[in-house]
C-alpha cells in the first residue's frame, strides 16, 4: 500500500502505512527500504524539510555502507549545491 500512497501523491498516507507497519513487523531491511523510499519522493518533491526529516529516520535504520545510505548523501549533496 505504501508504493501505491506514494506514487499517486498521497505520502501523508504513505507515512501513516510505514508507521502502522512497524507496529506490526520487525523487519530492518523492509522498514529501511520503505523508509528511503519515502525519503526519496520528498527529494523529488524538493520538500527539503521532509527529506531532512525522514532521511534522519532512514539512516538510523541502515549503516554507512549501504546503498541506501550513500544514495541519500548523493541526495542531500544535490539539495546542497542548490
Amino acid at each position: 500500500m505504501l508504493y501505491a500512497y506514494m506514487y499517486t501523491n498521497q505520502l501523508d498516507k504513505a507515512e501513516n502505512t510505514y508507521y502502522n507497519y512497524l507496529k506490526k513487523v520487525s523487519s530492518k531491511n523492509h522498514q529501511t527500504e520503505m523508509a528511503y523510499n519515502i525519503t526519496y519522493s520528498y527529494f523529488l518533491k524538493k520538500n527539503k524539510t521532509k527529506f531532512e526529516e525522514w532521511k534522519k529516520i532512514t539512516t538510523a535504520t541502515t549503516n554507512s555502507n549501504s546503498v541506501y545510505f550513500k544514495n541519500i548523501e548523493l541526495m542531500t549533496n544535490d539539495f546542497n549545491k542548490k
